[in-house]
């Protein structure tokens, strides 16, 4: 069986379509021809029976067309090319320079790279003389790299590591390209590299990095503490400072400053010291383990020896002060001299012979502060209330005669041929009465000396 056709003058074509690659071919028609059996009759019968052409004219063994005009090639010539004779080399073609063709036939086209869409790159197939588009495979959508495709259905090599969350595809310069989205503290394009949050310092003042999974910490200098050690303790409202010893405080950046009372030293004023002046008046400064304390001089009281008491001023004169405190105030009392009085002043001398003080007939005479009394015969003391003990006293009695005490006097008991003449004059004696006049005599006879009486 024959059938009717034109002649096919096949060319061949590779076309990529996503990730397939297509052969076909395209058929290039001239003259009718006839399919009779294995052969091709061009403008020619079938025998059906034997198979074989019966061809017109213009045509040797239903096979190369002979005395052909280019009227009867129309369509030989392909891309605008000029058919400029027939002749029994065949058709002789003249290309069109405005797509830059070549080939007996004009068949090969020259790459127009604005052919391609997106940086696909242009290919011209020198067999067939095609032109294809090899695209990136993010824009294979179509023949001329124009129309994306759906990242999603694009193969990727899965290279992120363990410490991903997730990751995209993503087309990059139209090729795809798979981003990994990290877990936190890791970095890197498959996230298999622990991001060092040291890296940009984040503790300020002095502060040292820590650096762990996905954070970090800041060991933070003295004076400093939050997150980033940004924040300046207050020292001052922590009571750094030992508050009874110190007089006050001073916050400084990132620092404290204690200012101490007197006899305190140390940064936070804890330290006892016995500070040049710290005691007044004279007073000794000494330190235990905690304090310090001022021993004071007399009269002076105080932490710091700073109070004078009233004694200091020696208010009592003629007397002794004594100081105590009432109602928080310091009053004085004297305590006076013998002979002396006022409580205040102690400068009030006491008249003792106003109170007879003098005893056994004792003349008084009064003194500042004091008295002194010119004793009678037979009595001494400071207020003649003593006794002379005159037989105690050698040659008391002489002559032998015998002593005998008497209150206020004594007598002597004679012996020999002047007795009774010496008693006589001794009884006076003992009797008191004897007059002034015979003083002299009366103690000559009182030793029993030998006297003549005219």
């Amino acid at each position: 069986m024959a059938s009717r056709t034109r002649r096919c003058y096949t060319q061949s074509y590779l076309l990529s379509l996503s990730s397939s690659i297509i052969l076909f071919s395209l058929c290039i028609y001239s003259a009718q021809s006839i399919e009779c059996g294995t052969k091709l009759c061009i403008d020619g019968a079938c025998n059906s029976t034997t198979l074989t052409c019966t061809c017109s004219s213009l045509y040797e063994n239903c096979e190369r067309q002979l005395n052909a005009s280019c009227t009867d090639v129309a369509d030989y010539c392909l891309n605008n090319g000029a058919c400029e004779g027939v002749d029994t080399n065949g058709v002789n073609c003249t290309c069109s320079n405005d797509k830059g063709a070549t080939g007996d036939r004009c068949q090969y086209l020259a790459c127009d790279p604005t052919n391609c869409s997106n940086q696909g790159t242009c290919l011209n197939d020198t067999l067939t003389g095609n032109i294809t588009c090899q695209c990136n495979p993010c824009y294979a959508g179509d023949d001329t790299c124009s129309k994306s495709v759906d990242v999603s259905t694009l193969p990727v090599n899965d290279n992120c590591t363990a410490n991903t969350s997730s990751s995209r595809v993503q087309c990059q310069e139209g090729v795809p390209v798979q981003y990994c989205h990290c877990n936190g503290g890791y970095t890197g394009p498959t996230c298999a590299i622990e991001q060092d949050e040291c890296e940009t310092s984040p503790c300020q003042n002095g502060g040292t990095c820590l650096d762990q999974i996905n954070m970090f910490e800041c060991e933070c200098g003295t004076g400093w503490t939050g997150p980033t050690c940004d924040e300046d303790i207050k020292e001052c409202q922590l009571d750094f400072c030992m508050e009874e010893n110190t007089q006050n405080c001073t916050e400084l950046e990132g620092d404290y400053k204690c200012n101490c009372l007197d006899g305190f030293e140390g940064a936070n004023c804890t330290v006892p010291t016995c500070s040049d002046g710290l005691c007044s008046n004279s007073g000794v400064c000494s330190v235990n383990s905690t304090h310090w304390s001022c021993e004071c001089d007399e009269f002076y009281e105080g932490d710091q020896c700073e109070m004078k008491g009233p004694c200091v001023d020696g208010p009592c004169i003629h007397g002794n002060c004594s100081q105590t405190r009432v109602n928080g105030t310091l009053e004085y009392t004297c305590v006076c001299d013998e002979g002396w009085t006022d409580n205040s002043t102690c400068n009030v001398d006491i008249n003792e012979c106003d109170l007879d003080i003098c005893e056994n007939g004792g003349n008084c005479t009064n003194t500042n502060g004091s008295f002194t009394c010119q004793c009678t015969e037979f009595w001494t003391g400071d207020v003649c209330s003593e006794d002379i003990l005159e037989c105690s006293q050698p040659d008391s009695c002489q002559n032998s005669g015998n002593c005998t005490e008497l209150e206020g006097g004594f007598t002597c008991n004679c012996t020999g041929t002047e007795v009774s003449f010496c008693r006589r004059f001794t009884n006076i004696l003992a009797i008191g009465s004897v007059p002034s006049i015979w003083f002299s005599l009366t103690r000559i006879l009182a030793k029993c000396r030998v006297v003549y009486w005219c």
